[in-house]
């Protein structure tokens, strides 16, 4: 199915407004870019543009083919923290996760002393 250009959806909307910082933002509208999942992860609100173009999908509920479907998910309550639909940690978290996930698959098992 062929879907219109973002722009033409999104430039149409007389209520949108730019912001310098995404966390000044009441809600971020974004396509393909991993911008959409670090505004998740600072616990922005996000709504996809969805198309044929492979990318990640969000719920439902925040994802518009029309101008019509933004408007009625637009209105919609934002969630209190949309970010633990996708994301199990971030920062220091997720961090110590990596770490120790590339610990055990790069380092040698610790030799652990016989209690038996």
């Amino acid at each position: 199915m062929d879907y219109p250009k973002i722009s033409m959806v999104i430039g149409s909307v007389e209520w949108l407004t730019e912001q310098l910082h995404c966390t000044d933002a009441k809600l971020i509208v974004g396509h393909t870019s991993s911008m959409i999942y670090e505004a998740l992860a600072l616990k922005c609100r996000v709504l996809r543009y969805a198309s044929a173009v492979p990318a990640i999908s969000l719920q439902e509920d925040s994802e518009f083919r029309t101008l019509d479907e933004l408007e009625t998910r637009a209105a919609l309550p934002a969630p209190e923290d949309p970010s633990k639909h996708y994301f199990s940690a971030i920062g220091a978290e997720a961090l110590k996760n990596y770490k120790e996930f590339f610990d055990g698959l790069l380092l040698p098992p610790v030799k652990r002393p016989h209690h038996g």
